[in-house]
């Protein structure tokens, strides 16, 4: 097992010299008023500005939490039992970013496409938030043009669902057959977020809305989903998501949500054989295919799995991991207004080293911070379903004890966040 002992300075030590880092960078931004905060929505609430910011802050400052699919409801032997954590039992701590996934919202249906009840979700974003956590939003939405075909073939659960590659997005996009009905269905998705409010917390003792990054439409790059890839054309597919945004944003009212765009590493053009882009401008290139614009966009994330990498090739893949993740950072300070770069979703089910936490993440994470500036915001894996399922450690795992190393890294989870994220200055 790889070791840190040089870098694990005592935890209120490295808070301290975190503490004085983010001040003198960021002593130019505090002086901006919190309106000021150059997010998406210009009306965001004040504590979704905050996050923005402090997100920014801590990429900036060489900082990445920690974040997991599903936290509090999946784990590896157990389904929704109080207080329980997979990662808080293997770490002590709770990750510092939730990921919670709305797929079967629109179809008015009480639970999500995984089993997850809506109320219960909506109970445990709340509590993610009151302990100081981040909160992400994924929507594997169902096929507009075949949803109903959902559970018509026993031995075949695409049809009908976000996998469907039917073509669709023509039909819902302003003029087609299926507009009015995904207006339907973003009401539904903006009734859900504006339910999401909390009051009683340190930072604000009103009642107000949790912040939420919202990721729709992920590894459009790809043809998985009916958004992406073959299944709709680059102008379509752009056209979509400015008009998700402007419908939630301007006509809905909505103004607690960050938005998220993360195409898939695995899909992206002009790799070497290694998983490494041979220049900036190449991963340029392939990173904003059918990009939507700065004007539509507050996080750039990347969704990089380990098992992009075929077992039984030779390729290792991390050099090219590392690459990826420092030119999108690279990405990200480029453009004129900030953008926060984040590994939105990563794992590896096969789990090919039980020390992959420290060997493979954690220098994928630093990367060459000695000669570039800033890291990503925050990382998530993906949720633990069962012992052959699963992206993130449990206990008795063949991975735990490396993610207790990996823990006491400069990676930080909820009870090292260090300083509260729904504030400014």
């Amino acid at each position: 097992m790889r070791t840190f002992s040089r870098l694990q300075q005592p935890r209120g030590f490295i808070i301290l010299i975190l503490a004085i880092v983010i001040a003198l960078s960021g002593c130019t931004l505090r002086l901006r008023p919190i309106s000021s905060i150059p997010t998406i929505d210009a009306r965001a609430t004040n504590e979704t500005k905050a996050l923005f910011i402090n997100l920014w802050t801590l990429a900036d400052t060489n900082q990445t939490l920690f974040g997991h699919q599903d936290d509090t409801f999946f784990g590896v032997g157990w389904r929704d039992e109080p207080g329980r954590s997979d990662i808080l039992e293997v770490s002590g701590s709770y990750p510092a970013v939730y990921g919670w996934e709305i797929g079967d919202l629109e179809l008015g249906r009480p639970t999500n496409l995984d089993g997850v009840p809506f109320d219960t979700m909506r109970e445990k974003i709340i509590e993610g938030y009151r302990r100081g956590g981040v909160i992400t939003i994924s929507w594997h939405m169902n096929n507009p043009v075949t949803y109903e075909s959902i559970g018509s073939d026993p031995d075949d659960p695409y049809p009908g669902r976000s996998w469907d590659r039917t073509e669709a997005v023509s039909t819902i996009l302003p003029g087609g057959s299926n507009h009015a009905m995904y207006r339907r269905w973003l009401d539904d998705f903006a009734e859900f977020a504006k339910s999401l409010t909390v009051s009683g917390v340190p930072w604000n003792d009103e009642e107000h809305l949790v912040p939420v990054i919202f990721r729709p439409f992920h590894e459009h790059n790809g043809s998985v989903f009916w958004w992406g890839g073959r299944n709709t054309t680059e102008a379509d597919y752009i056209a979509l998501w400015r008009f998700t945004v402007q419908y939630l944003r301007d006509l809905r009212g909505v103004h607690n949500l960050l938005y998220a765009y993360s195409p898939d590493a695995r899909f992206m053009r002009g790799r070497d054989r290694d998983y490494s882009f041979p220049d900036l401008d190449t991963f340029r290139t392939a990173y904003f295919y059918a990009y939507p614009g700065d004007d539509y966009v507050d996080v750039f994330g990347l969704d990089y799995y380990v098992n992009a990498f075929p077992i039984g090739t030779g390729v290792d893949g991390s050099a090219g991991y590392q690459s990826s993740l420092d030119m999108l950072v690279q990405a990200a300070h480029a453009r004129s207004d900030l953008k926060i770069p984040a590994l939105t979703e990563t794992g590896g089910q096969r789990w090919p080293d039980p020390d992959w936490w420290t060997t493979f993440l954690y220098p994928a994470l630093v990367g060459t911070r000695q000669t570039q500036k800033g890291q990503v915001a925050y990382a998530l894996v993906w949720r633990n379903w069962d012992e052959t399922h699963h992206d993130g450690p449990y206990p008795g795992g063949s991975s735990a004890d490396d993610f207790v190393e990996f823990k006491n890294t400069r990676i930080h989870f909820e009870d090292e966040i260090p300083f509260n994220l729904y504030t400014w200055p």
